[in-house]
């Protein structure tokens, strides 16, 4: 009992034996591992391993047919939007999520949604103090100068910023980022991990990072869980995947 509340206490986020299916289709298939605050995982697997669904469903955008997951002490509710910890859990994506008419400062606040009445959100009648904590999280991601520009007016690679700023604003215990570079070029992708690597680190916030790249993940992340056909096939520090480790995760399945 007493290794299993220290073990609690030294996770940000534990996933619990979480399956699920869609149809005949296993998508997840008793997934278990646990993140440790300021631990930056790099999440590999090819296409429809079931990386996405693993965080809809720890995000709480989608319901785990079984298992869990628990955040700190807390054991996250299941099912369209009742699982992300109270904002505890914030989500980067793959293709921003912004709403475009709105500056880039209006779209990080939503990011204090859950923490302010529903009628301050609805009119956008933020605090002093949240307008002021949303500038900060603009200006630790280099966006500050941009705080009052349409979303539509920004680059890719400044609307991820700004999508990161808002996840910041959560105060979040747990990053998920879903291939958040996939729609970046090289040199904008690895200015987008050394962001989320660095607020791991500084915040001591968990980070778990969706990538396809293997060169990424090497060198950005402290630790690399692959996932294959909704299965945890690999989980070590970045430095001990080889190329053979690699190709085993991503070689083709044959039916005979």
């Amino acid at each position: 009992m007493a290794a299993q509340a220290v073990d609690v206490m030294t996770n940000a986020l534990r996933i619990d034996s979480m399956s699920k299916r869609f149809g005949e289709r296993v998508a997840l298939a008793g997934v278990s591992f646990s993140l440790r605050p300021g631990e930056f995982v790099g999440l590999l697997g090819p296409s429809g391993a079931g990386k996405s669904t693993l965080f809809r469903c720890v995000a709480g955008l989608e319901r785990a047919d079984s298992g869990g997951a628990l955040l700190g002490e807390q054991t996250l509710g299941s099912g369209h939007g009742s699982g992300n910890g109270g904002g505890r859990i914030a989500m980067v994506f793959q293709q921003f999520a912004l709403v475009d008419r709105l500056s880039a400062l209006d779209n990080v606040l939503a990011g204090r949604l859950g923490a302010v009445p529903a009628w301050r959100g609805v009119l956008r009648r933020f605090s002093r103090e949240d307008r002021m904590f949303a500038m900060h999280c603009l200006e630790r991601v280099s966006m500050l100068d941009h705080a009052e520009q349409r979303a539509d007016r920004l680059s890719g690679g400044q609307k991820q910023r700004v999508a990161i700023a808002r996840a910041l604003a959560q105060k979040p215990d747990v990053i998920l980022a879903d291939e958040p570079i996939a729609s970046l070029d090289p040199t904008l992708a690895g200015g987008i991990l050394a962001l989320l690597r660095s607020i791991a680190s500084v915040d001591n916030v968990a980070v778990i990072c969706s990538l396809h790249q293997l060169s990424f993940a090497r060198e950005y992340s402290d630790r690399v869980i692959g996932i294959r056909a909704g299965k945890i096939v690999l989980d070590c520090d970045a430095s001990g995947v080889d190329d053979e480790a690699a190709e085993r995760l991503y070689e083709r399945v044959t039916t005979g």
